[in-house]
């Protein structure tokens, strides 16, 4: 039994000698049977085409081909490279592993190259799709900070990983600031009114409480 692999003709295995410098490559036969098996270890796409399989018998050469088709598992984050957040709110990251011939073992959450430890801030959850050999995993931030901007890789145990850049910005607080200073730009230089000041003066101490209220909501959730 002979292994050639075309287009090229390249005879790759003849017997159980292997006419390949690569290791992966090996043939599988049990003494006392037809049963000639052609492995190829840690498949890649290089591997991938027609191969035809010799048999010599006493009446001539039978000829059979196989056809090895090579699929590369495909990660992917939703939304692409970047994300933006606001301050305060939640962001949910979409990680999905296509094209595997199994479900992986893990899929880890990385931020900045730090594995993510889920607690009571931040969860993962997964789910599967047979149709497709797909799978979704998916991390949750609730209250997200400055602290949380930075690099998040979705790392799966049988696929590439996958990268997204999220951006975290203070949202609402800037608009508070904002206000108050045309607030005082308005009334202190284009109305000098008494009224007017008061009205403003009465604006900036509560929209100092509002800001200082704010920032301590997202920065520490457990005071809202």
């Amino acid at each position: 039994v002979s292994w050639v692999r075309l287009p090229d003709w390249r005879i790759v295995a003849s017997g159980r000698n292997i006419y390949n410098k690569d290791e992966r490559f090996r043939v599988l036969h049990v003494e006392g049977t037809d049963e000639w098996t052609l492995q190829i270890k840690y498949a890649a796409l290089v591997d991938q085409g027609l191969y035809e399989c010799q048999v010599s018998t006493e009446t001539g050469i039978m000829i059979y081909y196989y056809n090895v088709s090579v699929i590369v598992p495909d990660t992917s984050i939703v939304g692409g490279s970047e994300y933006h957040v606001d301050m305060g709110s939640a962001i949910q990251l979409t990680c999905i592993i296509r094209n595997i011939p199994q479900e992986p073992q893990f899929v880890f959450w990385y931020h900045n190259d730090r594995m993510i430890n889920y607690d009571s801030i931040a969860d993962s959850g997964s789910s599967t799709a047979a149709a497709d050999r797909s799978v979704t995993s998916q991390l949750t931030i609730r209250h997200v900070t400055d602290l949380d901007s930075g690099n998040y890789t979705c790392a799966p145990s049988n696929a590439e990983p996958a990268s997204t850049m999220v951006y975290v910005s203070e949202g609402n607080i800037n608009k508070i600031y904002d206000n108050i200073t045309s607030c005082l730009f308005h009334h202190f230089l284009f109305r000098p009114l008494v009224g007017g000041k008061r009205r403003c003066v009465s604006f900036l101490i509560w929209g100092l409480c509002v800001c200082t209220w704010a920032y301590n909501c997202q920065t520490r959730p457990g005071l809202a």
